[in-house]
This record gives C-alpha cells, sequence and structure tokens, in this order.
C-alpha cells in the first residue's frame, strides 16, 4: 500500500532546515482553535487539518523527569533509550493534541536530526515523526526532548508553515528550549566526546554488536525517497507505520 507524501519538514544540525515538497494530495488550510481551558492550562495555537485539536496541555513534570532520570541512567543503551523515546513521544504527542494515528519512528542520518512527514486524504491528514538514533544516544535528556518538540510544532502548523511566527508560537505553547525553538541547531555537533561515541556505535553496529532498531519503523523503509509510502502491519493487520 502507498501513499503521496506533502512535505518533510526536518531540522538540521548548522544549516537551515530544508522543506522537500512532493505531490501534493490536500490543501493544508490552518484554522484557529478559539477555545481556551483554563481548568487544564491548555494553549490555543493555529493547526492544519492534520494537526490535531489546536489545544497543547501542560506536561506531565513529575513524567517528564522520571523519563530524564533514566535516561541519565541509561548511557549508550541503545536499546534503552528507544524504550524511553517512545515513551516520551507517547506523552508529547498526546498533550499535543495528535491522534495515534501519527506514528513515530528512527532514522540513520547525522547530517539531520529529526524530520516529520505530513500527508493523507483530505479528512484523513496525518504524519509522523522520526527522530536520529544519534539524537537517542545523546547524553542531553534535553536534546530528544527539544527536538521531539521542534518537530512536533511542525506537526501542528502543518507543510505549508515553516519557522515563521506560527511556527514559533506552537513551538512556545510546547515549551521547546530555546536551542531547539529555531531553524537550527550547529551546537548540537559541536561536541567531540559525544561525536566519538557515534564512531563507536558505528563500530559495534558494523560488527553485528549494537541493538538493531525496528526496521518496520525506519524512514527509509517507510518513505522510498520517490514520494511513496509503505504501510506496515503486524501479523493481526494493525497498522504500525
Amino acid at each position: 500500500m502507498s501513499a503521496r507524501a506533502v512535505v518533510l519538514s526536518s531540522i538540521h544540525a548548522g544549516t537551515p532546515a530544508a522543506h522537500r515538497k512532493r505531490r501534493r494530495i490536500t490543501r493544508a488550510r490552518p484554522t484557529r482553535a478559539t477555545a481556551r481551558d483554563e481548568n487544564d492550562g491548555a494553549v490555543a495555537v493555529k493547526v492544519w487539518e492534520g494537526g490535531g485539536d489546536g489545544l497543547v496541555r501542560p506536561p506531565d513534570p513529575t513524567l517528564i523527569e522520571h523519563i530524564r532520570a533514566r535516561w541519565d541512567a541509561s548511557g549508550w543503551d541503545l536499546e534503552r533509550r528507544w524504550d524511553l523515546a517512545k515513551e516520551l513521544w507517547a506523552h508529547e504527542r498526546s498533550r499535543a493534541g495528535l491522534t495515534d494515528d501519527w506514528k513515530f519512528g528512527w532514522h540513520g542520518a547525522k547530517s539531520y536530526v529529526g524530520i516529520t512527514y505530513m500527508w493523507g486524504d483530505p479528512g484523513a491528514e496525518r504524519g509522523e515523526v522520526f527522530l536520529s538514533k544519534y539524537l537517542m544516544l545523546d547524553p542531553r535528556f534535553d536534546n530528544v526532548l527539544g527536538c521531539l518538540r521542534h518537530e512536533l510544532a511542525h506537526a501542528l502548523v502543518g507543510p505549508t508553515e515553516d519557522h515563521g511566527p506560527v511556527w514559533v508560537a506552537a513551538a512556545k505553547a510546547l515549551g521547546t528550549p530555546s536551542d531547539w525553538a529555531t531553524d537550527t541547531t550547529g551546537s548540537f555537533y559541536n561536541r567531540p566526546l559525544v561525536v566519538a561515541g557515534w564512531s563507536a556505535h558505528d563500530v559495534a553496529n558494523a560488527t553485528g554488536n549494537a541493538f538493531k532498531l525496528p526496521p518496520e519503523l525506519f524512514e527509509k523503509n517507510v518513505w522510498a525517497g520517490d514520494g511513496t509510502r509503505t504501510v506496515f502491519t503486524d501479523q493481526d493487520g494493525n497498522v504500525v507505520m
């Protein structure tokens, strides 16, 4: 099964984020959520058709700190970090008001850190977010938190917005750290010890000694690069990606 991509939104290290457009299957028409829920502190943001309900809820500070503590204790253990990244995704996606039609995966690039695909037929717009496995190996939890919120801001405002005022407002509502509330993050690479750790992982991976992330959630297996999308299901027919 395949579909056509609408647009890709990504954040790169040191260079402006590139938005590589594919054939558009739906026209993004952002709508403004006018409701503001004072009871739970939700903030209204402008969203596109696939961008959820337009309300960003506050994060659960206890959960975030619990994930942070386990992240700090997990070192360069990619298997544990992957589980923590999925847990963080579930929380952040939900509070951003996105449905579980939005999926989470990984990629193996170092030239870009996160990337968001937005697609779907009219009335069924959705997307997925992919984070670099090297980001998941990062010793700083705030980097994976910041990158994820950066990509979720793209997911909210849609494929016609870049990093302008509408995106900035969504990133602010999500609580995106300042290092990630922009279109570049050059400082991500300027850490020799971290880059050396990436190289060590590459060696372990080449010799078959590294944890293998799920291939069905790998960006390049889902998106072939020609605008087509492969749908992966489990043995019961449930959509995995």
